[in-house]
Parts: structure tokens; C-alpha cells; sequence
């Protein structure tokens, strides 16, 4: 299944006005590597899921037609129970004869995946893409076997990627994004309102080969988690016990001194990138706000 292309045209500012506004990138904790030449391995999440699907690809470039077939989603999935690894794996395979398919799809993930692994933390990001990939394989699966007639087999990151960009734009509503053929910006709200709505007619109409279901069961899933924050690992956390917290290392400092200011910055957004923005107190959201507003004044 691939992305609409129209919407995947998207340049919202990096995606990430919010938190570039307040020097997140520029700080060392949310760099994916060091400067200089070196073999490290990326940090974030999101680049190794970006490196991972494109790896897949061309694998399947190279193995052909068998690999892909082994791991893709087919509706009657359920009917060999031993199949159910294909509700994620289908998820790291992309259309062979169309390279536009994988570009859209890491493209979104790129862009919106980094700032929303900045604000949930890595665990529950990758909680989170994950079980967005196998629930739009469910709703697929279930679209499927309700509706007449042969199916085919589900492959592509779209489930997932559609669920990224749902949570984004439900956490930062406000940010302005460009869409191809619109000259304008215009807020993710909108954009991701069009984004289901377009889902929704391909859904209907079963047009042009693409799991529109899939993107509608990640749209609903990124809403499901956004109201709720489930994700499997909350059943997890219920039958071993939740870990203890760890306790933030803050600084009480006069809000006046731009230093310690900017120091309270680096601490709250570290907690973020540990702990989630759900983690975060009344008076943390509040220095975020301020640091936020005052930077861009300077910009101006």
C-alpha cells in the first residue's frame, strides 16, 4: 500500500517547527551521530527504521519474487496460524516495480517520525510503529474477508507511516506544512483531516490496487494512542509490575536568569526524550512554552 503522493509532498517546516524553535536538534542528546567521519551507528529509532525498510527493498530487488511472497500479508493469513509474523513483516516490504513507493513512505517517516520519537521517547515510539503496522494489517485482513470477491496481498510501510502522521499532527495541530498543487501553508490539522478523508474515498471505491483500509486503520490507531497511550507494552508493564520512574535531575533556578533557563530547557527536554511528554509536570510545560516563545522573539 503506498502513501498518497499529493499529501507526502509535504515540506511542514522539517516537521518539527516546534521543537527546532527551541533548539532540540541543536542540543547533543538529540543528535543521531557526532560530527566527523565515523562508522557509528545512528541513535534514533527512526533512521534505523528508515535503514532497516530500505534494506528489506533491496533484498527484494535482489531475491525477487519469492522473498516478497514470504512475507507479505494475505487475507486469509488466519487460516495458518504460524503466518500471523506476516501482520508485521509486510510493513518492511515495498512494491518492487515502483521505487516511488518506498521514497513516499521513508520520506514520512523521516519527517514526522523524528520529532514524535523527541516527544514519546524511543521505547514508546517503537511500541508505538510497531503495533500501528500489525493493527492496519488487522483492519486490511478484516476489510478483506467482508468484502466479495478475490484479494490480493498487503505490502508497505503506509499503516505505520499514516499512524505517524496522525500523532503528529494531533500533538502539533498548528504547525503549517505545504502540500503540492497548494501555494500556501496550511496547519497539519487540515492536512491530516485530508489525509483520512482521501483514505476513506480510495476505501470506498476500491480504486487503483492501494490498502486504503490499512492507511485507515493506522490513522485510527495514532488516534487510539494519542487518547489512550496504549500499546502492548501496557499489558506487559500490568503482568510484571511498571519500573519505577526515574526521578529527573532539575535544577530550581531564578526563571529570570536566561542561563538557568536555558539550562531547566535542556533538562525538561531530556525527561522528554527518556520518560515521553506525558511525563512532563504543569510547571515543565509551562518553562517549555516560555523558552519556546522567547526564542522566537529573537528570531524576529
Amino acid at each position: 500500500a503506498r502513501l498518497v503522493r499529493g499529501f507526502l509532498a509535504v515540506v511542514s517546516q522539517r516537521a518539527v517547527s516546534y521543537y527546532s524553535g527551541m533548539g532540540l536538534y541543536d542540543r547533543d542528546y538529540a543528535q543521531d551521530t557526532e560530527p566527523g567521519f565515523h562508522l557509528n551507528a545512528p541513535q534514533m529509532l527512526t533512521t534505523q527504521l528508515v535503514l532497516a525498510t530500505v534494506g528489506v527493498y533491496l533484498l527484494q530487488i535482489f531475491l525477487g519474487p519469492t522473498f516478497t511472497n514470504r512475507f507479505e500479508l494475505t487475507a486469509d493469513w488466519y487460516q495458518q496460524p504460524w503466518n500471523v509474523y506476516r501482520l508485521l513483516t509486510y510493513g518492511f516490504l515495498h512494491d518492487d516495480r515502483s521505487v516511488m513507493h518506498i521514497v513516499f513512505n521513508m520520506f514520512g517517516l523521516w519527517t514526522f517520525g523524528k520529532p514524535v520519537e523527541q516527544l514519546y521517547g524511543r521505547a514508546r515510539f517503537g511500541w508505538f510503529y510497531f503495533t500501528a503496522i500489525v493493527f492496519s494489517g488487522l483492519v486490511w485482513s478484516l476489510s478483506e474477508m467482508a468484502t466479495p470477491g478475490p484479494s490480493g496481498a498487503a505490502v508497505g510501510a503506509s499503516g505505520g507511516v499514516v499512524a505517524v502522521v496522525i500523532l503528529f499532527a494531533l500533538n502539533f495541530p498548528h504547525v503549517k506544512g505545504m502540500v503540492f498543487p497548494i501555494p500556501f501553508p496550511i496547519p497539519m490539522w487540515i492536512l491530516a483531516t485530508g489525509l483520512v478523508l482521501m483514505d476513506l474515498s480510495g476505501a470506498l471505491t476500491r480504486a487503483g490496487g492501494v490498502a486504503f483500509t490499512a492507511h485507515l486503520g493506522g490513522a485510527l490507531f495514532g488516534w487510539i494512542f494519542y487518547q489512550t497511550g496504549w500499546t502492548p507494552e501496557s499489558w506487559f508493564n500490568k503482568l510484571t509490575g511498571p519500573s519505577r520512574p526515574r526521578k529527573p535531575n532539575l535544577r530550581v533556578v531564578e526563571p529570570d536568569d536566561d542561563d538557568a533557563t536555558e539550562s531547566q530547557v535542556d533538562e525538561i527536554l531530556r525527561k522528554i526524550q527518556e520518560q515521553g511528554q506525558e511525563s512532563l509536570t504543569w510547571r515543565e510545560r509551562r518553562i517549555l512554552e516560555k523558552a519556546s516563545r522567547e526564542y522566537q522573539n529573537r528570531r524576529k
